[in-house]
């Protein structure tokens, strides 16, 4: 946890371990004297009495992208990543909505990518930054917006039609 490449020496995790701030980690597994390669995990500390992301899940839609604003939520809850088994894990033919604040400490363009199956649309302050609304499997897409200091209003349109349900998000600083 100290950032250093991991060798034959550093210190073994043999349990499960916490952190209290964000930190990069890089691992390694040893078994004698063959060695893994190096992996890097960035891992977030969040402190959920402050932060979270509110979600509401919809189920048997027909049409995605097209709950209108009457439509009263199936179930609802707060999340802390984008994780969809515990909300929708073998659910079909629903959409997912994450809302919540970003945080961006230095102004600069930014660089959303996504991963998911089926569709997503992501929107920051109201604006489409990305916007994979086509029905593939595994698709992949991404956006670039410029962000100043401060809070941003993050919303996650996520919609699946069968089988696997799958969303990965990240972005970076340009």
């Amino acid at each position: 946890l100290d950032g250093k490449a991991p060798s034959i020496n550093s210190l073994k995790y043999d349990a499960p371990f916490f952190v209290d701030e964000s930190v990069v980690v890089k691992a390694m597994a040893v078994d004698g004297d063959d060695n893994s390669p190096i992996i890097t995990r960035q891992l977030h500390a969040v402190n959920q009495a402050e932060n979270g992301l509110d979600w509401k899940l919809y189920r048997d839609i027909e049409e995605r992208f097209q709950i209108g604003s009457n439509r009263k939520a199936d179930a609802n809850g707060i999340a802390y990543s984008f994780d969809l088994r515990p909300i929708a894990e073998g659910e079909n033919n629903f959409e997912l909505h994450f809302e919540g604040d970003l945080q961006i400490d230095v102004a600069g363009n930014y660089a959303f990518y996504t991963q998911q199956d089926d569709a997503i649309k992501l929107f920051i302050d109201d604006r489409l930054v990305v916007d994979a609304s086509e029905n593939r499997w595994r698709n992949s897409a991404e956006g670039n917006i410029f962000l100043s200091a401060g809070k941003h209003r993050l919303k996650v349109e996520y919609f699946d039609n069968i089988a696997f349900e799958f969303l990965e998000i990240q972005y970076e600083s340009e």
